[in-house]
C-alpha cells in the first residue's frame, strides 16, 4: 500500500508537471500571437532600416559653399570647360552659381551667416548638401517617408519676384537628422529636371569634356563616424552587389561611398575622363595640379577653396 501511494504521488506530481510545462507553452503562444498583433497594428518602425521602398530617381546635386563662388564657379567653367548649370545670382541671403558634370550639377554657393544661425544651411565651407531627385512628385514622396517613418521636414518654396511678378523657382524636402553638420534632401524644380540634366550632358559631350575630357561624376565619397548615418544611408539608397558599403543612386549610378572616419561629412567626389594622362597633363599645365597616387590624380584643392576632387579613368 505505501509503494502504491508513492507510485500514485509520484505520478500525480509528474502529471502536474506536465500539465505546468503544457501551460507555460500555451502561454507563450499566446504572448507570441498577442505581440505580433500589436506589431502588426503599430506599423513600421524606426528598426526596419533598410526597408525605405525606392524614392529617388539620381542625385540632382551637390551643396558646396565657398568663400568666393564667383571664382571657384569661373574656374570650372572658364579653365575646366564645364558647362554653366546656371550663372551667378545674387538673391540677397546668399548668392549661386552652378556648373555640370553632365550627370551631376555642382552648385557654388556663399550664405549670409543668418541664414548658418537659422540652420537653413550648414554652417562651414565645402560640400554641406547632397540633392537628390525624386521619384515622383514631392507630395507621394511624403507619404513613402510617412508610412515607414522617416523623419522629414516640410516641402518649403523657393519664391522669387521678378517684373513684380511672383514666382516659385524650386521645391525643397529635407531629410531631417539624416547626416549632422549637412543637409540631405529632394529638390524639385518647376522646370522639366530631367530634359534639364540631358542637355548639360549633351553640352559636356559636345565640348568633348572640356581640356580634361570629364565623361561624368564618378563617387561622391561620404565619411561617418556615427554607425547610424551608415544605416540611414543604406537604408536611403539601393545597395551596390557585393554587400560592400557602396549604394547607387537610381539614375546614372553615381557611387554614393560610405567610408568610416572621425567624422560625418561628404568629403570629396572622383571625376571620371577618358584619359588620365591627357587630364593630368592639363592640371599640370594650368597649375592646377594636386597629389597624385596609383591610378589615380586630384585636383589642387588651393585653387578651388578647399575641395577633394579626385579623377580617375
Amino acid at each position: 500500500m505505501r509503494n502504491f501511494i508513492c507510485f500514485m504521488i509520484r505520478n500525480r506530481q509528474l502529471t502536474m508537471v506536465k500539465y505546468f510545462e503544457a501551460g507555460i507553452l500555451i502561454g507563450i503562444f499566446f504572448v507570441a500571437i498577442c505581440l505580433a498583433l500589436c506589431l502588426k497594428d503599430a506599423g513600421p518602425t524606426e528598426t526596419t532600416a533598410g526597408k525605405l521602398p525606392p524614392t529617388i530617381r539620381q542625385v540632382d546635386h551637390l551643396m558646396v559653399q565657398v568663400p568666393d563662388p564667383g571664382r571657384v564657379h569661373q574656374l570650372f567653367n572658364g579653365e575646366l570647360g564645364l558647362p554653366v548649370a546656371w550663372p551667378m545670382v545674387n538673391y540677397g541671403p546668399f548668392s549661386t552659381g552652378g556648373v555640370s558634370f553632365g550627370n551631376v550639377n555642382m552648385e557654388l554657393l556663399n550664405s549670409s551667416q543668418e541664414m548658418r544661425q537659422q540652420g537653413l544651411v550648414p554652417e562651414g565651407n565645402g560640400i554641406v548638401g547632397v540633392a537628390f531627385q525624386s521619384l515622383t512628385p514631392l507630395e507621394s514622396t511624403v507619404k513613402v517617408l510617412d508610412a515607414n517613418r522617416a523623419p522629414h521636414g516640410a516641402i518649403i518654396p523657393f519664391n522669387i519676384t521678378q517684373n513684380g511678378s511672383p514666382s516659385t523657382l524650386w521645391y525643397n524636402l529635407e531629410l531631417s537628422e539624416m547626416m549632422p553638420g549637412s543637409m540631405i534632401f529632394y529638390c524639385e524644380y518647376t522646370f522639366n529636371q530631367t530634359g534639364f540634366r540631358q542637355r548639360m550632358e549633351h553640352s559636356l559631350a559636345s565640348a568633348n569634356g572640356g581640356p580634361l575630357g570629364i565623361l561624368r561624376m564618378k563617387e561622391i565619397t561620404i565619411d561617418y563616424a556615427d554607425p547610424s548615418v551608415l544605416e540611414k544611408w543604406q537604408a536611403l539608397l539601393p545597395g551596390a552587389e557585393g554587400g560592400v558599403p557602396e549604394r547607387r543612386d537610381g539614375g546614372n549610378g553615381v557611387t554614393v561611398h560610405l567610408k568610416k572616419s572621425d567624422r560625418n561629412a561628404v568629403s570629396s567626389i572622383t571625376l571620371q575622363v577618358k584619359s588620365l594622362e591627357q587630364a593630368r597633363a592639363v592640371l599640370l599645365e594650368k597649375g592646377l595640379l594636386g597629389p597624385v597616387s596609383e591610378g589615380r590624380i586630384s585636383i589642387n584643392p588651393d585653387a578651388i577653396a578647399g575641395l577633394q576632387v579626385y579623377v580617375i579613368q
